[in-house]
């Protein structure tokens, strides 16, 4: 029961308490690579500790034997020394639950990949019929200026020829660059991860909303440092503005209203990047975030394997 108590504290800290914190926080534009791995780390350790404390209700970690019949007598026993004759009422709605949420994460995974693929496939079928390229880069005729990736094998960056016209040429390397690191850094897999988060649970706390909110707009401020090395920031930005009305329903990691003034002060005064005893600490939390879940978890079981051990010795 310590261990569901613990788990479900720490599920609520993340959920509730963590996205107050880290969304009051400055680092994360400084470092938006370890902002990414935060939010996710946030919302994920608040999931997979929410699940955990479920499942402990539902199996005791406790307990241990030699057999699978002991087993089932072990967990019978600690399950009515915990709840009393509603032990199997209890434990079967824990059970229940459990289930339920793994099948709902499940579900919203696969729908949301199923949705993906749809999108990118009818897309690729679009550029086929538009242009006989087969290049990573497809210049296509259209009168409003835009440009976006499509992820995929191989995956493919778009330009229409008013963007090329409306562009600088070193306004257009810092667009392709920014694409490139799209491709490349597998943005669309970290947005993905984010939505089925938040599909899955988020009407149970904040975190998932603001987690993927806070990841699509990091990830964009990573490839506009990779736009940045291209081209000066002053020059990305303007290159910002001028594609920001080019947007299209495959620009999906585009960002637009608040997160885009805060793409644009941030190229106006870039930030100075993060020392290296914020980032090993950084690093050190979230390594703790990963590990207390699973800690807490496998504590009771390693001391109930201990003294099973223990009590029946085997013998050569």
């Amino acid at each position: 029961m310590t261990s569901t108590l613990l788990l479900l504290a720490f599920a609520v800290l993340a959920g509730f308490v963590g996205p107050r914190l880290l969304g009051r926080s400055r680092w994360p534009q400084r470092s938006p690579r370890l902002g990414v791995a935060a939010w996710l780390v946030l919302s994920g350790s608040s999931a997979f500790s929410g699940l955990l404390a479920v499942t402990t209700v539902a199996v005791p970690l406790s307990v241990a034997g030699h057999g699978l019949a002991d087993w089932w007598r072990a967990c019978l026993g600690e399950l009515r020394h915990y709840y009393g004759d509603a032990s199997l009422t209890v434990a079967g709605l824990a059970a229940i639950a459990a289930a339920t949420v793994v099948g709902r994460l499940a579900y919203s995974a696969v729908s949301h990949l199923r949705a993906v693929a749809r999108v990118r496939r009818r897309h690729q079928t679009s550029l086929a019929l538009l242009s006989a390229e087969t290049a990573a880069l497809v210049v296509l005729p259209h009168p409003v200026p835009a440009a976006y990736c499509v992820p995929g094998r191989p995956g493919r960056i778009i330009v229409t020829d008013s963007a090329m016209r409306a562009l600088e040429p070193d306004q257009v390397d810092a667009v392709l660059a920014h694409e490139r690191a799209h491709l490349t850094g597998r943005h669309a897999l970290l947005v993905g991860t984010a939505t089925v988060l938040e599909r899955t649970f988020g009407a149970l706390a904040p975190v998932f909303g603001r987690s993927r909110r806070e990841v699509a707009t990091l990830v964009e401020m990573i490839a506009d440092d990779a736009a940045a090395r291209a081209c000066p920031a002053s020059r990305v930005a303007e290159a910002v503005l001028i594609l920001a009305d080019g947007t299209t329903p495959m620009s999906a990691l585009a960002a637009s209203g608040s997160d885009m003034l805060q793409r644009l002060r941030r190229l106006a005064t870039p930030p100075r990047p993060l020392g290296w005893i914020r980032t090993s600490a950084t690093l050190t939390t979230l390594a703790v975030g990963v590990a207390l879940p699973l800690t807490v978890a496998a504590v009771p079981v390693v001391a109930a394997v201990v003294v099973a051990t223990c009590a029946h010795p085997t013998h050569d």
